[in-house]
């Protein structure tokens, strides 16, 4: 009887354990291919500010840019200032991947060309408001090469012609 009990109690040890290692293991919500972020501590007073505006706001402040952009290309024929631009997921989120990035910052430049384009380039920024540079490529890469830099070519065809809520 005694070996009984202690095989009994090995079983139930056992059942236990693969129970509990299902139990973590399935409680993992991170689907694969999926990136966790940690939200970093932002003394920078950046972290207060509300970002949020209204649709109709939205809608006003487009308006208001397409009258001017309008106005611009006429007195600037050369110079090509688009209605939007697009970033994707990958992109953005290779900004703020960063340990210390606690948002993004949009610089305005001008691509040089037959026709000069307006361009929004975004960098990382990090509590203490200096830019975040990030590797160009996979860090193998980055090691080779040195090079750092932000993301551009938000450039799409069709932006302003089939995206969401472009009027």
């Amino acid at each position: 009887m005694l070996t009984i009990k202690k095989s009994t109690t090995l079983l139930f040890v056992l059942a236990l354990t693969c129970i509990t290692s299902l139990l973590v293991v399935s409680c993992n919500n991170n689907p694969p291919g999926s990136v966790l972020i940690e939200i970093p501590k932002d003394n920078s007073g950046l972290d207060t500010i509300n970002h949020f505006i209204p649709e109709a706001q939205i809608k006003e402040y487009k308006a208001a840019f397409k009258t001017q952009r309008d106005s611009l290309t006429i007195v600037y024929p050369s110079l090509l200032v688009p209605e939007s631009e697009a970033f994707n997921k990958r992109a953005l989120l290779s900004l703020l991947k960063a340990p210390d990035c606690v948002g993004i910052r949009i610089y305005h430049g001008v691509k040089n060309g037959r026709r000069n384009e307006i361009r929004l380039v975004l960098v990382g920024v990090d509590s203490k408001g200096q830019d975040i540079l990030i590797d160009k490529g996979s860090v193998l890469a980055a090691k080779i090469t040195d090079e750092v830099g932000g993301e551009e070519n938000g450039q799409c065809p069709n932006c302003a012609a089939s995206g969401p809520g472009n009027n």
